[in-house]
C-alpha cells in the first residue's frame, strides 16, 4: 500500500479478465434503456446476513448481483441477467482495514471490486471477474473536497471513477483503467432538488448517470459518456415498499433498473 498524506491510494494490476419513513427521507432508482440486460429483480432485508442468503439464492437461479445499497435500516439488492459478470464473491468487514486486505486477495483471484456498501456498521464489498480493466486503484478521503482534488489527478492518468461510498467519516472511490475510452463529470449537491436540476444538466449535454450516492449531506452524481444506454429517467419514492408499482411501469416500458441510492430530500 501507498500512503498518501488525506488520502490513500491502493494501486493493483489485475488479469483482463416495511419501517417507519421521515418526510426527508427518499430512495432514488436510476432507470435506463439498451443496458444489456434482460431480466431484473430486487429484494430487500433489514440485516445483511439475511441478504447474502438471498444473493446466494439468485446466483442459482442465474441472476447476478449488479447493485446493493444500504439505507433507512435495510439492504437491497438489485440481481439482473444478461450482459452482467458471470462470476462473482462478495466480502464484508466492520473495520475498513480488514476489508482492504479482502480486496488485495480478490485482485490476486482475478476479481475486480465492482461495488461497495456501507451501511448497518458493515463493509460490504461486490467482487466480479470483467474484461476490458486493466488496473484499479482506491482512493481514501476524509473530505469531499480532497476527493474532488484526487479525483482530477485520477482523470489525469486514464482512470474512471466507477464507484463512490461514504461510511465511518470517509469517502470511498473505486477507480479503473479500462480499455474502453469515457469521459466524466460529477456534481456534488446539498439537497436533492439542486442534484436534479445537475442531472437534467448533464443530460443534455450527452452524459448519462452512471453512478449516485448519498454521505455526509450531500449528494454525489457521477456522469459518463459511452455508457451505451439510449436514453435514462429516475423515480424517487418516500417507502422503498411502495417502488415495486414503479419498477414494473418501468419495466414494462423497457427501461432497466441501473442503479439505487437512499438519502435526504
Amino acid at each position: 500500500m501507498k500512503s498518501i498524506k488525506k488520502s490513500l491510494i491502493l494501486c493493483c494490476a489485475l488479469a483482463l479478465t416495511a419501517p417507519a419513513v421521515y418526510a426527508d427521507h427518499i430512495w432514488v432508482g436510476v432507470f435506463a434503456k439498451n443496458t444489456g440486460y434482460t431480466e431484473q429483480g430486487y429484494e430487500s432485508r433489514k440485516y445483511l446476513n439475511q441478504l447474502t442468503h438471498v444473493i446466494e439464492r439468485r446466483w442459482k437461479k442465474g441472476y447476478s448481483l449488479t447493485d446493493v445499497e444500504y439505507g433507512y435500516h435495510r439492504w437491497v439488492g438489485l440481481f439482473s441477467k444478461g450482459k452482467v459478470p458471470k462470476e462473482q464473491s462478495y466480502t464484508s468487514r466492520r473495520d475498513l482495514n480488514d476489508f482492504m486486505e479482502v480486496v488485495n486477495v480478490r485482485h490476486k483471484e482475478g476479481y475486480v471490486l465492482t461495488d461497495i456498501e456501507y451501511g448497518g456498521s458493515e463493509w460490504f464489498g461486490l467482487f466480479s471477474k470483467v474484461s476490458g480493466i486493466s488496473q484499479q486503484r482506491y482512493g481514501i478521503y476524509e473530505d469531499v473536497d480532497d476527493f474532488q482534488a484526487s479525483l482530477q489527478v485520477q482523470w489525469k492518468k486514464g482512470y474512471r471513477l466507477s464507484n463512490l461510498q461514504y461510511g465511518q467519516g470517509e469517502w470511498i472511490a473505486i477507480y479503473n483503467k479500462s480499455t474502453k475510452k469515457y469521459k466524466q463529470g460529477i456534481s456534488i449537491a446539498e439537497d436533492w432538488e439542486t442534484a436534479q436540476a445537475d442531472i437534467k444538466s448533464y443530460w443534455e449535454e450527452g452524459f448519462m448517470l452512471s453512478n449516485l450516492e448519498y454521505g455526509y449531506g450531500k449528494w454525489v452524481a457521477v456522469f459518463d459518456t459511452n455508457m451505451g444506454y439510449s436514453t435514462q429517467g429516475y423515480e424517487s419514492i418516500d417507502d422503498l415498499d411502495d417502488f415495486s408499482d414503479i419498477a414494473n411501469r418501468r419495466w414494462k416500458a423497457e427501461y432497466k433498473l441501473v442503479n439505487f441510492a437512499e438519502g435526504r430530500d
